[in-house]
């Protein structure tokens, strides 16, 4: 509840310096955008992620990622895990999501599914995990696959619906499940 109010006492103060047009922020950030990587598993049409230079690709170091959760989890209300990359790559990703639970920090996961596997899915759900989004372009096999290169729609659809049952069968009330 204390973190909920610090958050809009936040917010309060970022809406009044949008509306007073100032240039310089003078509030903590309210939410972190962290990227566990910038690899991804597929070569989607609208990404390009693809075109980085493979010398810049990589994995956050847990440690790093610590050190920011650390130097934040007093006023950050919450946290998206991703950016370009694929977080689900990352072999610490229940960690991280975790650390910030224990943090009180609120964490958000978006993932184009392919990754998601049961014994993850359990991590995940343990870990505390509050959002989980999938990216799942494409109402049918063909449309799907052409814009989501590398995936097979089935498989993908398979893994989502599985994370979905053994969230049901945990009877678990998170995380929340967007499809998009």
């Amino acid at each position: 509840m204390k973190s909920r109010i610090k958050a809009a006492q936040i917010a309060f103060k970022a809406v009044n310096a949008y509306r007073r047009r100032d240039v310089r922020c003078h509030y903590p950030p309210l939410r972190l955008w962290v990227e566990p990587t910038n690899i991804c598993n597929l070569n989607c049409r609208m990404c390009p992620t693809p075109h980085i230079d493979s010398p810049k690709k990589g994995f956050m170091d847990f440690e790093l990622f610590k050190n920011i959760i650390d130097q934040t989890k007093g006023y950050i209300f919450d946290i998206f895990l991703l950016l370009r990359g694929e977080p689900l790559l990352h072999s610490r990703i229940a960690e991280m999501v975790a650390y910030c639970n224990k943090n009180g920090i609120r964490t958000l996961l978006y993932t184009n599914g392919t990754m998601l596997n049961e014994k993850l899915g359990y991590e995940l759900l343990k870990a505390g995990l509050d959002v989980l989004a999938f990216s799942f372009d494409g109402y049918d096999k063909a449309t799907y696959e052409n814009i989501r290169v590398n995936a097979v729609f089935e498989k993908t659809l398979s893994n989502i619906l599985l994370f979905i049952k053994i969230k049901n069968k945990l009877k678990s009330k998170k995380p929340y499940i967007i499809i998009q």
